[in-house]
């Protein structure tokens, strides 16, 4: 039996078009800030601006760029990815087929891309999260159709989110287990508790969830 792989998912759970308006506008502010704030006698940086500081650049930036200011203006956005999923692909030579199948879909190594029109490329990155189900199982990997019904690749899994044997049950004899979450590592631990609060109790989720990033991780 080969090495284990050990990779990597960030997956990201939110609006990410207002998550992108939000960073312009702080990238705006801060470039307007570096460029002018020596004027009205303001540091170039937004973390050395105290209150007062603060209060004075939202009136002269109101005023010069019709943009009102929040008091959550001043710090860049929360990120929409949740902690970092670690995961440990088996090595072993009955599930090769699988596992390279996986690594292919994970680092987009070989660009493959789909038969049908438009011939859209084939990988994780990107892809939904359609579907979890609290303290049971979180799927995705649907590279065709996003929705859990595209059937060109062999691409779609899961991730349980219960050590219950019981639950686990269901599983038995209809998947094959290719790897596992790397669960003494906290960030891990943290991205499975986050998934499964997104549940939406329907078998779908709260929010947009989706794979942000994903690759294989130096040895």
């Amino acid at each position: 039996m080969s090495t284990p792989t050990r990779c990597f998912i960030t997956i990201a759970a939110g609006d990410e078009t207002a998550y992108k308006v939000e960073v312009e506008k702080y990238e705006d502010l801060m470039d307007w800030l570096a460029q002018h704030g020596a004027k009205y006698g303001l540091a170039g940086q937004l973390e050395e601006l105290d209150e007062s500081a603060r209060e004075t650049l939202s009136a002269i930036y109101e005023g010069d760029t019709k943009v009102a200011l929040a008091p959550d203006s001043f710090s860049p956005p929360p990120s929409l990815c949740l902690p970092r999923l670690q995961l440990l692909v088996s090595g072993s030579s009955g599930l090769r087929k699988t596992t390279a199948n996986f690594l292919d879909l994970l680092t987009d190594s070989k660009s493959l891309t789909s038969k049908r029109s438009p011939h859209s490329p084939l990988r994780y990155v990107g892809t939904p999260v359609f579907r979890i189900e609290r303290d049971f199982v979180a799927q995705m990997g649907d590279v065709t159709r996003g929705d859990g019904s595209g059937g060109e690749s062999i691409c779609k899994f899961f991730v349980t989110l219960t050590s219950d044997p019981a639950k686990l049950k269901r599983l038995t004899g209809k998947y094959v287990a290719f790897g596992q979450a790397v669960l003494e590592d906290p960030e891990t631990r943290a991205c499975l508790e986050r998934l499964n609060d997104l549940a939406d109790g329907k078998g779908g989720t709260r929010l947009p969830v989706w794979i942000a990033e994903c690759n294989v991780l130096s040895p």
